[in-house]
């Protein structure tokens, strides 16, 4: 489809624009800035509205316009103009007056919807989801980003060597890595949006538990990103398990008796320290293959909660060498981005089967839907909204020559290694071949850019 197909009604486009146009209310800080560019998002999904409704019922968008401002101007404007013809009058200065009117008058309909939204309900299913999103903040003593003149030879990605005889099952870590009982409780961790805490297990290695719908999701993408040659922590999910001593405030609705389900353990690779975050946008390797992949694998896994907190620095005791990570990959497997039901948005099969993936190709680059655009319901949340409009870039521009990269190391994963990798997440037996399904289908059209 043509550039020109896609942009038929250019003209009708700016009127709707400007009966949307919020900057006619001068803002006077950055917040309100952040909350008039939502509307223009707004108003784009509204354009595409219009243009099928106008398509399917076959009226001429310049007699919808007309019909549109000649209704809402004053009568001595209408006696000014007479019967309309199917063409927008729109040019004398008489009618600019009235369009401004009516613009104005929307501009705080819309405005007064959303402020209404937001104190009216903030128990919805979505606004609760984003406050939780936001409120949890790191405060971690790892979770400062860190300096880049501090880093020491550091990496992202390294060979994975022969990709078809790995252990997707077992991760990392392997069988023997596995976590082992009878396990006792240490301390409750504050950070993320997912209950999670500290334990030991029956051998003295220390596990961080995250319980909750990410845990899931976690272990898969885990072991995909090590299987294609990304750092990662050791993951594993056991169904159930037992702790000592166990009390914790987030998700204790969770816990019956010390005793926990669907539990993701994750253990720090030995040697290894955590000493910072690092930045999407601020790292030593902006422009490479190695991070340009590790793009293109959050959008393979619809990893749309890409906040840098979300990303780790190890420092490797013995060499001193630095490795970047993305160490919290439990949004994934659902929607391109945060949903208006929670459930939907982490390790939801179907969502997962119906998203996008690739939007946009030239002969250079490639667009991805994931991270997708943040959902309307999140503009109460200024700095929220913010924030997620922000991380877009992440999933767009992408040279071609660079998706195809990773989508030949993927491409040397089995049918049963990629079966296995869903297994280690302990997902339902009749969803695996589904999810294996949408993730084969994308690693074929990474081949076919």
């Amino acid at each position: 489809m043509s550039d020109k197909s896609l942009n038929g009604y250019t003209s009708t486009d700016g009127f709707n624009e400007s009966l949307f146009d919020l900057n006619a209310i001068e803002s006077e800080d950055e917040n309100t800035d952040i909350l008039f560019s939502f509307f223009k998002g707004l108003n784009d999904g509204l354009d595409s509205v219009i243009r099928l409704n106008e398509q399917l019922h076959s009226v001429s968008p310049w007699e919808r316009c007309n019909r549109y401002v000649i209704k809402k101007m004053p009568t001595q404007v209408q006696w000014m103009h007479g019967q309309p013809e199917p063409r927008c009058t729109l040019l004398s200065r008489t009618s600019d007056v009235a369009v401004r009117g009516v613009r104005m008058k929307c501009n705080r309909s819309v405005l007064s919807w959303v402020l209404v939204t937001g104190l009216l309900f903030p128990n919805h299913c979505l606004l609760g989801q984003v406050a939780e999103q936001g409120s949890h903040t790191s405060n971690e003593a790892g979770d400062k980003p860190v300096d880049l003149a501090n880093l020491h030879d550091p990496a992202i990605w390294h060979d994975p060597g022969r990709i078809s005889d790995l252990d997707l099952l077992n991760g990392r870590g392997g069988p023997e890595g596995k976590p082992t009982p009878p396990f006792k409780f240490e301390s409750e961790s504050a950070s993320g949006t997912n209950p999670k805490f500290d334990l030991r297990d029956a051998r003295g290695i220390r596990w961080r538990v995250k319980l909750g719908d990410e845990a899931r999701p976690e272990v898969t993408a885990s072991r995909l990103l090590w299987a294609v040659g990304y750092f990662v922590n050791d993951d594993y999910l056991l169904d159930s398990a037992k702790v000592e001593n166990l009390q914790i405030t987030r998700g204790a609705d969770m816990v019956s008796d010390g005793n926990i389900v669907d539990a993701r353990f994750e253990k720090r690779p030995d040697g290894e320290k955590k000493v910072g975050t690092w930045r999407w946008k601020e790292n030593p390797f902006t422009g490479t293959k190695e991070l340009n992949g590790l793009r293109v694998m959050m959008a393979v896994m619809n990893n749309w909660d890409l906040k840098d907190v979300n990303n780790s620095v190890y420092e490797q005791k013995e060499s001193g060498r630095d490795l970047l990570l993305t160490s919290d990959v439990g949004a994934t497997f659902g929607t391109n981005g945060l949903s208006w039901s929670k459930g939907r948005s982490k390790g939801d099969v179907d969502t997962f089967k119906n998203s996008k993936f690739i939007t946009r190709k030239t002969a250079a680059e490639v667009d991805f839907a994931t991270p997708a655009a943040p959902n309307l319901i999140e503009a109460p949340n200024v700095k929220q909204y913010k924030m997620r409009r922000d991380l877009q870039w992440i999933g767009k521009n992408i040279p071609i020559a660079d998706a195809r990269w990773v989508g030949s190391l993927l491409k040397q994963l089995s049918h049963e290694q990629l079966v296995d990798a869903f297994r280690a997440g302990q997902f339902p037996p009749e969803e695996i071949e589904k999810y294996v399904g949408v993730v084969e289908s994308r690693i074929k059209e990474l081949g076919e850019l």
